[in-house]
């Protein structure tokens, strides 16, 4: 006769045998449907990842714009705190005169190629030029009637952030009665 625990340990080798026995592996409706969670996994994670990738690009494209915008006003400060007679000529793209002392004009051009150019000569003859910024979408100058102070808009791009700068200047010199040349 065989010992209790024989038996249960028999019977629980059948039990286990029997399921092996019986699966049959897996199903096509199973392995479909782990493909399709597999994939719509995969593309929820590669379009967050494409999007986090652009919002990180057009952050650094924001920040290059900041750093463009504090670069002009600080190349400018000074010169146009002592600048008169602002005005603006009437060609096709507006561009900004003003004297810095009588010897010294200064034009400050938007050019084709996106960029903000500072050229400064004796009035009637501007020679050279210096890069003050790039990126530079759109400018708009507002000089005041009396010509000492002059309001200036900064539309900067570059790809797709944007960045908008307005502000206004007036010379720190009071001159009485000084009137600068009208470039031609």
């Amino acid at each position: 006769m065989a010992h209790k625990g024989e038996t249960k340990r028999n019977s629980f080798r059948a039990l286990y045998f029997v399921s092996v026995k019986k699966s049959a592996g897996f199903t096509y409706i199973e392995v479909l449907v782990t493909f399709s969670l597999t994939v719509l996994i995969l593309a929820s994670l590669l379009s967050i990842s494409g999007a986090m990738v652009k919002e990180t690009e057009r952050n650094a494209d924001q920040l290059v714009l900041q750093r463009e915008a504090s670069a002009l006003y600080f190349l400018l400060l000074n010169e146009i705190r002592q600048g008169y007679n602002f005005h603006v000529t009437t060609e096709r793209t507006k561009n900004l005169y003003f004297q810095v002392d009588e010897l010294k004009m200064v034009k400050l051009e938007h050019t084709t190629s996106q960029q903000l150019v500072r050229r400064t000569g004796v009035p009637g003859s501007l020679s050279g030029h210096i890069v003050l910024s790039r990126y530079v979408d759109h400018v708009t100058f507002h000089p005041d009637a009396d010509g000492r102070g002059v309001e200036i808009r900064v539309h900067f791009k570059k790809g797709d952030a944007v960045l908008t700068t307005e502000t206004y200047w007036r010379s720190r010199i009071e001159r009485d009665g000084v009137q600068g040349d009208v470039p031609p």
